[in-house]
């Protein structure tokens, strides 16, 4: 892989130079922080700490809101949030498998190799700063509606049911051009008329290659609703 220079006076790095180390990542730790419409419209302040294997398609969340504390296990499209002791002891299994509100959320995790290549050809470079020592290099997403690139169309639907229409990256590089920190973060440009709308989504990637030790829940080891 060939690293990236430092430019002089424009911005003029493609995504495509760090499409790769993206596309090449593991495993990360991610901390997130959206705001969510409350009651009364208050927003309400979401906390995610959160391990994510990028090969298997799996992350494990710490979720912290409204003083309230639980785990949460994603795999694929399915999420599930851990029984308490006392319901583990009561049913014999360990996570409640629950619905997924949003139709056109996307899981990057199973594809995200894929998805990455994707982005090539929407990211356009907005912005260059030089912070301790690293370079950081802003990003604008904006998909349009693709007949032939299905990540692309799935973004686009994701951002469109959110009431937004585009997506702001953060990469910073170190002295040798070798990814150190990737930020994800998006703002609605309206807000959603239901409690749990989202308002801003703020996701930092760090710590890439941190191991992980968690892995899709067995069927004996799920509760269902109609259990």
């Amino acid at each position: 892989m060939s690293l990236l220079r430092r430019p002089r006076g424009r911005v003029d790095v493609p995504f495509a130079d760090i499409a790769d180390q993206l596309a090449d990542l593991t495993t990360a730790r991610l901390e997130e922080t959206a705001l969510v419409e409350g009651r009364w419209r208050r927003p309400v302040e979401m906390r995610l700490t959160t391990l994510v294997d990028f090969r298997a398609g799996t992350r494990f969340s710490i979720v912290e809101t409204n003083g309230e504390q639980f785990e949460q296990l994603q795999t694929g499209g399915q999420v599930y949030h851990r029984l308490t002791q006392q319901e583990q002891r009561e049913t014999g299994r360990i996570w409640r498998q629950v619905p997924v509100e949003c139709p056109y959320c996307p899981h990057w995790e199973r594809q995200w190799a894929g998805f990455i290549v994707a982005l090539r050809t929407v990211a356009r470079p907005v912005a260059h700063a030089v912070e301790a020592g690293n370079d950081r290099y802003t990003f604008l997403i904006r998909p349009r509606k693709s007949a032939s690139d299905p990540m692309l169309a799935e973004l686009y639907k994701h951002l469109r049911y959110h009431y937004t229409a585009r997506v702001i990256y953060d990469v910073w590089l170190d002295a040798e051009g070798r990814l150190t920190g990737f930020r994800e973060s998006w703002t609605m440009l309206r807000f959603g008329r239901w409690e749990g709308s989202l308002r801003s989504v703020v996701v930092d990637f760090r710590e890439f290659g941190t191991p992980v030790e968690f892995s899709a829940p067995t069927p004996d080891e799920v509760l269902h609703d109609s259990a």
